[in-house]
């Protein structure tokens, strides 16, 4: 995540789980969501993925969704 641009980034090499900066949610209607250039992040709330499956959370990206989605990224709300 790049704090400055507000963007989501490529990782640094092998570093696994990142934090990212407190977030605030607000809550609008689907028909007023602004869905360009975002990637629809997967939230689990364990690294075990599946089950554990939150809610999207779209975060803004320069890059296209697919290349998100191919390197696997999601957010984890626990990584213990």
């Amino acid at each position: 995540w790049d704090q400055k641009s507000g963007l989501i980034k490529d990782s640094v090499l092998k570093e696994l789980y990142p934090p990212m900066p407190p977030m605030f949610l607000k809550a609008i209607m689907i028909d007023k969501a602004e869905t360009r250039d975002m990637y629809e992040c997967p939230m689990y709330m364990t690294k075990r993925r599946g089950p554990t499956y939150v809610w999207p959370f779209h975060l803004k990206t320069r890059d296209p969704a697919t290349k998100w989605i191919l390197a696997g990224v999601a957010l984890v709300m626990a990584c213990d």
